[in-house]
């Protein structure tokens, strides 16, 4: 649905491509920084100007693919890729390699580089992914991080959360790095339970 074109209100209670689609382009209309997030007052602001109310079920479909946080936000990332055109299967890879090369992480220490944090980076990047989208608050991912062995947490880490956290546009890499940099010989002692406390965590979250 092209930008500016006018809104068929009946099309929207009864075409759920169509709903979504309008939806998406009024949050994208004041998303100033194209981060896949919106206030909730600009989320409310777009319902109404749609003619859509909290309760409907229209709306209820919507919020599948949105989350609110505890600071205000709406983040809408899942219903901009569920909206987004796939490319042939055959470009993707090149495609994606071309226009998104992969995210350069800092290197680790050396002594680290295959030890405690290359087991556990799987484990983090999804504790990570669960509140980049929205999904758990910042003491959760505190909570979740350590699940996954990261028993001290760098003061860095409070500190990137302040300054990322409301936008929750912390780059990963960031993060490993904040990581990496305080790691100590302890954390390779840490016994195999932590894999366990890891997974017990990621499965209470709901995804």
């Amino acid at each position: 649905m092209a930008n500016g074109s006018r809104i068929d209100r009946g099309r929207l209670l009864r075409d759920r491509e169509y709903l979504l689609q309008a939806v998406c382009a009024e949050f994208q209309k004041v998303d100033t920084y194209h981060r896949g997030l919106i206030t909730s007052a600009n989320f409310s602001k777009a319902l109404a100007g749609l003619g859509l109310r909290y309760g409907q079920p229209e709306v209820d479909d919507l919020l599948q693919y949105c989350q609110v946080t505890d600071d205000g936000y709406v983040h809408y990332k899942d219903l901009s890729s569920f909206l987004a055109p796939q490319p042939p299967r055959a470009k993707q890879s090149s495609l994606k390699q071309t226009l998104y090369p992969a995210e350069v992480v800092p290197p680790a220490p050396t002594e680290e580089r295959n030890g405690f944090f290359a087991a556990r980076t799987e484990d983090i990047r999804k504790v990570f992914s669960l509140w980049e989208r929205g999904r758990i608050s910042n003491d959760q991912f505190k909570e979740g991080l350590q699940s996954a062995g990261v028993l001290h947490l760098p003061e860095e880490l409070d500190r990137l959360l302040v300054m990322y956290g409301p936008a929750r546009s912390l780059p990963f890499s960031k993060l490993m790095y904040a990581l990496q940099i305080d790691a100590n010989d302890g954390r390779r002692a840490r016994n195999a339970n932590l894999g366990f406390e890891s997974k017990t965590f990621l499965a209470g979250c709901t995804v």
